[in-house]
């Protein structure tokens, strides 16, 4: 090979690294190139499925920078990365959701975006050892679209302090934010308090005696010890004073008020410290509304009813009050009444009928110049007449 097509080889080659040199730095600097390179590192670190949604980019300003957000959706998970003004990955997310599958925002990036409200709004920012850690509800019908509501509450230790709340509404689309409530404000000081002296349990048998007082022939079903808290900072309804270590104790069961057959379950708010009972509340069911016919006492264990004895003066009854007590008992003989017709109900024995505690009233009567047993009586949530008619 002479000279010249060494020279002529050699410019060629000059020429080749060139074109391909600046061809790989066309490719490495384009915008397009670096984003794909970007979306693939990131789907990388969030181990993203191949099949993956691409939901896109998004960018959020905060209060102290700005965060791009890459969202990837596959049935009902999603796989999310916010990335700092220096395109580094400061948070990867994967959410899965199987309640719905149209949530496009996680509930990470809410919290992001709800902390700027944290931090503006209250004296409680992010890290504050009285803050919690956050809760999440998802709502997808809302004028401004679907969202997501985040939630604070202070605690003092291992005490949460009782409604006292800070909420922000996360509009998932456009990532507005809102506050929804701030009841933090309202908190000047947050006390520390010691262990409590008083436990679960004795809050417990505190609470059964305070129901036991409450109402006559009471019978308690269950007694729940719930969650020990911190009162709120003003006086609750006038009885439980504030920012005081509180038990929740709920006990279930019935018994008689002013002479009327009740269901109540009220939740009792008792000192963790001295076991005083501040307030029991309860809603009520509507039992004292019912217009019980005769009511006198319960029956339940061995106390029987009153007998009432509607029969005319001269009239005598051809059963003594044992018998009559036998044929109210004996599941072979009890009827329902509908008001137009009788017949056979569920068999109850005379120990389950004393355990249901069924409150009655015997009244005997003459039908057709029949002698009658009227047996009134509820069970549970029914208002039942029964009715045994005398051969």
């Amino acid at each position: 090979m002479n000279k010249t097509a060494q020279w002529i080889l050699g410019l060629t080659a000059i020429v080749l690294i060139i074109i391909t040199a600046s061809a790989i730095y066309r490719y490495q600097t384009d915008p397009q190139t670096q984003e794909n390179i970007k979306l693939f590192e990131i789907k990388q670190r969030l181990k993203t499925p191949i099949n993956a949604e691409f939901l896109g980019i998004k960018q959020y300003q905060l209060l102290d920078q700005s965060i791009t957000v890459y969202t990837w959706r596959q049935e009902d998970t999603l796989y999310e990365a916010q990335l700092d003004e220096q395109e580094t990955i400061i948070k990867a997310t994967i959410y899965q959701n199987n309640t719905n599958k149209t949530v496009t925002m996680t509930p990470a990036l809410a919290e992001t975006l709800a902390q700027q409200r944290l931090i503006t709004e209250t004296k409680y920012p992010p890290g504050h050892p009285n803050l919690s850690e956050p809760t999440f509800s998802y709502y997808s019908y809302r004028p401004k679209g679907p969202n997501w509501v985040v939630q604070w509450r202070l605690h003092s230790g291992n005490y949460t302090i009782s409604n006292i709340d800070f909420a922000v509404i996360v509009y998932t689309e456009t990532g507005e934010t809102q506050v929804d409530y701030n009841e933090f404000n309202e908190v000047t000081m947050i006390p520390v308090f010691d262990p409590p002296t008083i436990s679960s349990e004795e809050a417990g048998k505190i609470a059964a005696e305070k129901y036991r007082r409450t109402l006559d022939y009471a019978i308690i079903d269950s007694v729940e010890p719930g969650a020990i808290r911190i009162s709120s900072p003003e006086e609750f309804l006038d009885y439980v004073p504030p920012l005081t270590l509180i038990w929740h104790v709920t006990v279930r069961g019935m018994g008689v008020s002013d002479g009327v057959p009740v269901r109540r379950n009220p939740t009792y708010s008792i000192d963790a410290y001295s076991g005083e009972v501040y307030c029991g509340i309860y809603i009520s069911v509507g039992w004292d509304e019912i217009n019980w016919k005769s009511v006198k006492h319960p029956y339940y264990g061995s106390v029987y009813p009153q007998i009432i004895n509607h029969t005319p003066s001269d009239y005598e009854f051809p059963l003594s009050e044992e018998e009559i007590m036998s044929l109210i008992s004996s599941p072979s003989r009890l009827l329902r009444s509908d008001g137009n017709e009788s017949f056979p109900i569920r068999v109850y024995d005379e120990i389950n009928l004393a355990d249901s505690l069924s409150w009655e009233t015997v009244i005997l009567e003459l039908v057709d110049d029949r002698p009658v047993i009227a047996s009134y009586w509820s069970k549970a949530y029914d208002w039942v007449k029964t009715g045994t008619v005398i051969p």
